[in-house]
């Protein structure tokens, strides 16, 4: 229903050019395409993510951090000989 009322001709939004369309609309549009993830809202996101069961909203970037090495480690452990 959402759709209908903010795309009422949908066949007459794909014919047109982008100059007749909003250029903020198709320049996010654009930027979604180089980044390979959907485009929208953080509810619309958190549902495509429970009904694909996939992580889809960015993360935090970077490598994840190395766990530090145990205090004890010089200790043995019970089963060294």
């Amino acid at each position: 229903m959402a759709r209908l009322a903010r795309f009422p001709d949908f066949a007459a939004l794909l014919g047109t050019t982008e100059d007749e369309a909003s250029g903020a609309a198709f320049e996010r549009l654009r930027r979604a395409e180089t980044v390979g993830r959907p485009l929208g809202g953080a509810e619309f996101l958190a549902r495509l993510e429970g009904l694909t069961r996939r992580t889809l909203a960015p993360r935090k970037r970077g490598r994840k951090p190395t766990s530090r090495p145990d205090d004890r480690q010089g200790e043995l452990s019970g089963l060294s000989p």
